[in-house]
């Protein structure tokens, strides 16, 4: 071996293939080779100043010792627990769907075979865990019991309490007990020809003629008789009646007849029989002593009717006191529990009332601003009314004017018609001309007559129809002069009293034309199928015309208000209003196809108090008026579907509802509230059945900068990666810094995982692959003195904590890392060592320089 005493200096050349260097000093200078053991105590010096025993003197590149890991393990926080006053909580099922899982509060059982609850629990089985089983199915504290079968009210709804008793202890029984004799006091036993008893509970009439009777009343008539008073009673009535008759007897033949025509007038009839009744109970053309049998017939009946009504109320009774007796103890039950609900009620009705009475003070100085506006509105229509009610005062007064001018020439008129006498002057021909009475000697004979001059009283028949005078006169009509003196050339048709003849008058000489005739019995009537539009007036087709037809295309409403009001019984499926509407034809269409579009156009400005804004809406209500309290009704404000055939492939959305205006306020596609439900309150419930093809989703909700169309078309292109999902919340084309989803308060998922992708942030979730990816635990023997060395992939060694564990305390293990190869190399000294592990776990924190 070749031995070297001075120092070489190789100028930047390399040595290779060296077997072994001895190194006998500790490098001092930045490019000396160290030797081993002063690696060994460097590393030694880095691993130890990195551990730390304690959370104070942690920091990002601190890693806590074994020991303080299992102290800080041993006194971890108490794993979370559902509270007991929950009724709900969320869990993980199918690997992937959050379900919410009743915890069995509000949970219900129908029993269809039990007649009592003593039934009930004798057939049940207490399995001393606050559960009992009945029919093999398990049941719940707190779950409701109806007893369909049951034999008594009392008898058919309890809720079980969760305990294990073995008796009717474990249960609370809701139901109504009755108290004959306690209803029965609520009637009144005294009254004006009624009897009732208190005791039995039936009803009779006081038949006698006293004060206090039936026969001593006054009769209800409501009419005027010649002989009865209106306020006399049936025995006065009578008396009345006798007297009139033995007065008729006296009176002879005129007395008979005057009883006559007041029998005529009485019965109504004339003949010796009482004619026909449009009703079923009297036969007709039957005198009265016949028409008495048959009513007493029918009143035997009716006697014998309401004594088995009487017998069988009797029966009922005693039932019904039975019942009284035994839903009387359960009330006083059913009392007790209703006084702790009233006591409860009344601290939280306080707490309201509280809150209200903030509300009334607020909606108090609401409305003082408004009686202000109020005020200043009735001021201004005073104003107003005051200006129109002068300005009519002022028409009443020109109109009175007018009517005193008019009035003095009608008087004028009639003056002149009593100072004349009224004489037949002539006749006017088809051709106008007058013909006079005196022929030749009246100078006017021959001239046109509406050339002539006349005076009052005289008069003129028409020969023929002839259109004067801007009218058309026919044969017979007569024009008599009612002014004092017509002028030649200025007659005018106000100057006449007018007379129509047979020709114009509905007479019998002229009936028969298109609209007017006499009938087989010679009454005036209209024409059948003669009237048309024309012959109506003017109104009457304005009215026609502003009817709804029921199958005219295209028409308005401008009403108002529309009301629509129906009731009735029918117990199977009914409406109130039925719209139907067919598309026809295959063709695609180029608008949305509607059976019923409603649109509400508002105005208002609002009520300037976002905390009390003004609604507007279209409303669709159901209101439930009956007596369910077993959960058997479900009532629905609304209720859409949308239907297809089982051999198409169509979008069917049973409720579509949208908010996509551009405006400054908020757009909410859909609203849905609960409040006030005693068992529960469910806002909004998303069904989703699995018999698809896969793509099931309960509820989807999605955030993103797309249009509907464009993100409806997106997931088609891209849809969500799993199948049956339960609710999906979809950011994936919102923009950065979207939230999908965002819970405030406790969340619990439970019977299944949550799967998370690899963390970017320090607020992510943690993927547990990313975690075992960035850990490797590496088991070996190690012989003393020889090296081990373990390639680590994967895994950035300048970031990772390196640890080896074995079960000797008297040997060393060295360890030093190649960050350079991705390697360690591990090795024992003072023994053989086996079943050694090396953990090594990357920091994903980041390095900082001190």
């Amino acid at each position: 071996m070749g031995q070297v005493f001075s120092d070489k200096i190789l100028n930047g050349n390399k040595i290779l293939q060296v077997g072994q260097i001895e190194i006998i000093a500790d490098a001092s200078g930045d490019n000396d080779a160290v030797r081993k053991s002063q690696a060994e105590t460097i590393a030694a010096a880095s691993v130890q100043s990195g551990l730390v025993n304690s959370s104070g003197n942690a920091s990002e590149t601190t890693a806590f010792t074994s020991q303080y890991t299992k102290d800080a393990l041993a006194n971890k926080q108490p794993n979370m627990s559902i509270d007991p006053a929950s009724t709900s909580y969320l869990e993980i099922v199918d690997g992937s769907k959050i379900k919410l899982k009743d915890l069995g509060i509000t949970s219900t059982y129908r029993d269809t075979v039990q007649t009592s609850l003593a039934g009930f629990i004798s057939a049940a089985t207490f399995n001393g865990n606050g559960t009992i089983t009945i029919n093999g199915e398990v049941l719940d504290k707190m779950t409701f019991i109806f007893l369909t079968n049951a034999v008594l009210p009392q008898d058919r709804t309890f809720v079980y309490l969760g305990t294990n008793n073995g008796d009717s202890t474990d249960f609370v029984a809701f139901g109504v007990n009755y108290n004959a004799s306690e209803i029965r006091s609520f009637f009144n036993s005294t009254g004006t020809g009624i009897l009732f008893d208190t005791n039995t509970g039936v009803f009779s009439l006081d038949i006698g003629t006293t004060a206090s009777e039936l026969g001593g009343q006054t009769i209800p008539h409501g009419a005027t008789f010649t002989t009865i008073n209106p306020g006399s009673d049936i025995k006065d009535a009578l008396l009345k009646l006798e007297a009139l008759i033995n007065a008729v007897d006296q009176s002879g033949a005129d007395g008979t007849a005057a009883v006559t025509t007041r029998v005529n007038n009485l019965t109504g009839v004339t003949s010796n029989n009482m004619g026909t009744f449009s009703g079923n109970v009297f036969s007709d053309n039957k005198n009265v002593k016949q028409l008495l049998q048959e009513s007493e017939t029918a009143h035997e009946s009716a006697t014998s009717d309401r004594a088995a009504i009487r017998s069988e109320a009797t029966a009922r009774a005693t039932s019904v006191d039975a019942a009284i007796a035994i839903e009387a103890s359960s009330r006083a039950s059913g009392d007790n529990t209703l006084q702790s609900n009233i006591d409860s009620e009344a601290v939280t009705r306080a707490t309201a009332d509280a809150g209200l009475q903030a509300n009334i003070t607020n909606e108090a100085i609401t409305r003082s601003s408004a009686d202000t506006t109020l005020q200043s509105n009735i001021d201004s229509e005073e104003a107003a009314r005051i200006a129109a009610d002068n300005n009519l005062q002022s028409n009443i007064t020109a109109e009175a004017t007018a009517r005193t001018v008019a009035d003095d020439a009608l008087q004028d008129q009639i003056n002149s018609l009593a100072d004349s006498n009224i004489e037949l002057v002539g006749t006017v021909d088809a051709s106008g001309v007058f013909n006079a009475v005196d022929g030749a000697s009246d100078s006017r004979n021959g001239q046109s007559f509406v050339s002539i001059a006349m005076k009052a009283g005289d008069e003129v028949v028409f020969s023929a129809a002839v259109t004067l005078l801007a009218t058309d006169f026919k044969l017979n009509d007569k024009l008599m002069v009612k002014v004092a003196t017509i002028t030649a050339g200025n007659m005018a048709l106000s100057d006449f009293v007018y007379k129509k003849g047979d020709e114009s008058d509905l007479t019998r000489a002229n009936l028969g034309s298109s609209t007017v005739d006499m009938d087989g019995s010679d009454d005036i009537r209209v024409t059948p199928n003669s009237i048309g539009r024309d012959q109506l007036a003017s109104a009457v087709e304005v009215d026609i015309d502003d009817k709804v037809s029921l199958t005219t295309d295209s028409q308005t409403i401008t009403g108002k208000a529309l009301l629509i009001e129906q009731s009735d019984d029918n117990k199977a499926a009914s409406y109130g209003l039925y719209l139907k509407k067919t598309q026809t034809g295959s063709d695609a269409l180029t608008g949305t196809a509607r059976a019923l579009l409603v649109e509400n156009w508002i105005e208002s400005n609002g009520s300037g108090n976002p905390a009390l804004p003004s609604y507007a809406h279209n409303t669709i209500s159901t209101h439930y008026d009956g007596s369910c309290t077993d959960l058997s009704v479900v009532v629905a404000g609304a209720y859409c579907e949308a239907n297809a055939k089982a051999s198409t492939a169509i979008n069917a959305i049973g409720s579509y509802s949208v908010a996509t205006d551009s405006q400054l306020g908020v757009n909410i596609g859909a609203f849905a509230a609960a409040e006030n439900g005693a068992t529960s309150n469910i806002s909004m419930l998303g069904y989703a059945s699995t018999d698809g093809l896969g793509a099931d989703r309960g509820v989807v909700g999605a955030v993103t900068s797309q249009s509907l169309a464009v993100y409806s078309a997106t997931r088609v292109a891209d849809p969500f990666p799993f199948n049956d999902i339960a609710m999906v919340a979809d950011a994936k084309y919102a923009p950065t810094g979207s939230k999908a989803l965002y819970a405030y308060g406790d969340v619990v998922f439970e019977g299944g995982s949550v799967t998370v992708p690899s963390a970017s942030a320090d607020t992510d979730a943690v993927n547990l692959g990313d975690i075992k990816g960035k850990q490797r635990i590496y088991e070996f023997d190690l012989t003393d003195g020889v090296a081990k060395t373990i390639t680590v992939s994967g895994i950035n060694l300048d970031k990772a904590i390196l640890q080896t564990t074995d079960d000797n305390q008297t040997v060393d293990v060295s360890v030093v890392r190649d960050s350079g190869n991705n390697q360690v190399t591990v090795t024992a000294t003072g023994g053989n060592l086996t079943d050694v592990r090396l953990l090594v776990q990357e920091l994903s924190c980041d390095v900082t320089q001190v």
